[in-house]
C-alpha cells in the first residue's frame, strides 16, 4: 500500500510539472514542437490528477494483462521445447501417437520403413507447435508417465483444469480484451504458469536422466525441500 500511494503522489508531482511546462510555453507565446503529443499528454495528467486512483487501478489492470500473456507464451514455448527434447532423447516414446498413421508406398521404397516412420513422428511433434498448451502437457504426461504422487516443483500441484483456464484467460486478454475490471487471483494464476514450467522441465529431466543447470538460491525457491 505504501508503494502504491507513494508511486500515486510521483505520478501527480509528474502530472503537475507538465501542466507547469506547458502553461510556461503558451504564457510565453511559443507554440510546443509536437502539439498533438503534448496535447495528449497534458489529457493523460488532467485525467490522473482528477481521479489519481482509477487511473492508477487502471494501469495495474492492464500491467496484470501483460504479465499473463508474457508467461502464458513462455510456458507454450516451454511446453513445445520439452515435447522436442523428449522426442529427440528417445524418438520411440512418441510412436504410440502414431500407431495408426498409414505409411505410404512410396515412403518405405525411397526411404525405408524406419526412416518414414521417424518422418511422421518428427512431423506429428512439429505440429504440436500449433496446438494449445493443454494439449502438449497431455503428450507430456503420456510420454513421461510421472507416478501420481510426484512433488515437482514446491508447494505446487498440476491441474488439467487450472491450466485449461490459465489458456482461455490468455484468448480473452488477447481476443476480447476482457481485463478491463480486473484480473481475480493474478497472483495465483502467475504463480501456477511459472511453477507449472518447472513442473514440466523437471518431469522431463527426470524421464530421460537430463541435468537442469540452476542456481542452488533459485532451486531453493522452487522446488521442494528434500
Amino acid at each position: 500500500m505504501f508503494l502504491i500511494e507513494n508511486g500515486k503522489q510521483q505520478l501527480i508531482s509528474r502530472a503537475s510539472e507538465q501542466f507547469r511546462q506547458l502553461k510556461e510555453t503558451t504564457d510565453a507565446g511559443k507554440m510546443p514542437e509536437n502539439l498533438e503529443k503534448t496535447l495528449s499528454e497534458a489529457f493523460s495528467a488532467a485525467l490522473l490528477m482528477k481521479s489519481p486512483d482509477h487511473v492508477i487501478e487502471q494501469s495495474k489492470c492492464r500491467i496484470d494483462a501483460a504479465s499473463i500473456v508474457f508467461v502464458h507464451s513462455l510456458l507454450d514455448a516451454t511446453l513445445y521445447s520439452l515435447c522436442c527434447v523428449s522426442y529427440g532423447s528417445n524418438p520411440d516414446d512418441w510412436l504410440i501417437f502414431i500407431k495408426d498413421r498409414q505409411l505410404k508406398v512410396e515412403d518405405v521404397l525411397a526411404k525405408g520403413q524406419n526412416a518414414a516412420t521417424e518422418a511422421i513422428s518428427r512431423n506429428y511433434v512439429a505440429n504440436l507447435e500449433r496446438e494449445s498448451m493443454v494439449k502438449k502437457s497431455d503428450k507430456l504426461h503420456a510420454v513421461c508417465k510421472p507416478p501420481a504422487s510426484v512433488n515437482y516443483a514446491y508447494n505446487y500441484t498440476f491441474s488439467r483444469e487450472t491450466l485449461e483456464k490459465f489458456d482461455n484467460l490468455r484468448h480473452d486478454i488477447v481476443h476480447k480484451l476482457q481485463f478491463g475490471a480486473g484480473i481475480p487471483n493474478v497472483e495465483q494464476m502467475l504463480d501456477f504458469g511459472i511453477k507449472t514450467g518447472v513442473y514440466f522441465s523437471r518431469m522431463v529431466a527426470e524421464k530421460y536422466g537430463l541435468s537442469l543447470e540452476i542456481t542452488k538460491e533459485q532451486y531453493k525457491q522452487i522446488f521442494p525441500a528434500g
